[in-house]
């Protein structure tokens, strides 16, 4: 606590004791912490990219509950696979949704059966999910063109 003359600066000296360090790296939504990260030293891109990865298991496909990030203009922010990473994820989580969509033909092609092809399935599930428009609306929303 600090006090001063009326008109003048509060001034508060206190004494700084440097101890053990730690970083943390919080992912907030609405209703709290989403994907927490701590550690003992600062966090350097690849730590970043780390927990990126991470909280990326946690995240949805856009437009449902936990589907934006949303970062500073930190260096450790800037990495050509950061944003590979989360524009990779984009496409593979139309994939899973196009799967659990297709639910019952996919159990089909997997059943190992003689007349089963997963690589045709998976193909096609890629090139279905994977539209023009949603490409399109991947790479305007992540500042590359």
């Amino acid at each position: 606590m600090a006090w001063s003359p009326l008109g003048s600066r509060a001034c508060r000296h206190d004494f700084f004791v440097r101890g053990q360090r730690y970083s943390i790296l919080p992912a907030l939504w609405l209703d709290g912490i989403l994907h927490l990260d701590v550690q003992e030293y600062s966090h350097t891109s690849v730590d970043f990219n780390h927990f990126i990865s991470a909280l990326l298991d946690n995240m949805n496909p856009f437009p449902q509950k936990n589907s934006v990030i949303v970062i500073d203009n930190a260096n450790t922010h800037k990495s050509v696979l950061l944003h590979e990473m989360i524009e990779q994820r984009c496409a593979f989580s139309a994939l899973k949704a196009w799967i659990r969509r297709n639910r019952d033909y996919v159990n089909a092609e997997l059943t190992g059966e003689v007349d089963c092809d997963p690589y045709e399935m998976l193909w096609h599930a890629v090139f279905i999910a994977v539209t023009p428009d949603k490409a399109q609306g991947w790479f305007s929303n992540s500042g590359y063109m």
